[in-house]
């Protein structure tokens, strides 16, 4: 998997290389755009979603890709926060009935430079897009969740950052996790 930036046409576009596991040799590669979604930034995560490659990219929103073994596009999921600032980091996870959770850590630049605020947006939708929870997360001292994956037991966990401002600033380490 990887990313470029296309000067003709100004737009990002993501490539997958399917390899051989035995002889290394490539068996397909396939490059993918979204003209709905101009300014996502390309595929910044895999996942498994049952026998499909699940890919999550993000931009004024959040975009999950559900591509088949050969490599064709079976659907393309497009979702937009509430906050839907410059995003930061993406990440999406599937359990084994078919729910994606969603989560995306966005940043908003505040008129007094060089302030910014920032949101942690999560979800669980379908592939219908039937939303099941959705929340964003937000305070004064600027958390955000880094990072999230789905756990062998279905559940669905994020892990976070929250700088506090305290006599002597301090580093919390967070943890996030949904259980059904």
């Amino acid at each position: 998997m990887g990313n470029a930036y296309s000067n003709v046409n100004s737009s990002y576009f993501s490539f997958i290389t399917r390899l051989d596991r035995v002889t290394g040799s490539r068996e397909w590669q396939y490059g993918y755009t979204d003209p709905n979604f101009p300014t996502a930034v390309g595929f910044v995560q895999l996942s498994s979603y049952d026998t499909l490659l699940m890919a999550t990219s993000g931009a004024q929103g959040q975009s999950v890709t559900l591509i088949d073994q050969q490599g064709q596009v079976r659907k393309s999921i497009k979702t937009q926060f509430s906050t839907s600032y410059g995003p930061k980091i993406t990440r999406a996870g599937a359990d084994r009935d078919g729910h994606i959770y969603m989560m995306q850590w966005v940043e908003q630049t505040l008129p007094l430079q060089p302030y910014f605020q920032y949101y942690s947006n999560f979800a669980e939708i379908d592939t219908s897009l039937n939303k099941y929870w959705g929340m964003v997360f937000s305070a004064s001292s600027r958390p955000y969740f880094s990072d999230a994956t789905m756990g062998l037991d279905d559940k669905f966990g994020a892990i976070g950052t929250n700088y506090t401002w305290l006599p002597m600033d301090s580093i919390i380490q967070g943890i996030f996790v949904y259980e059904k």
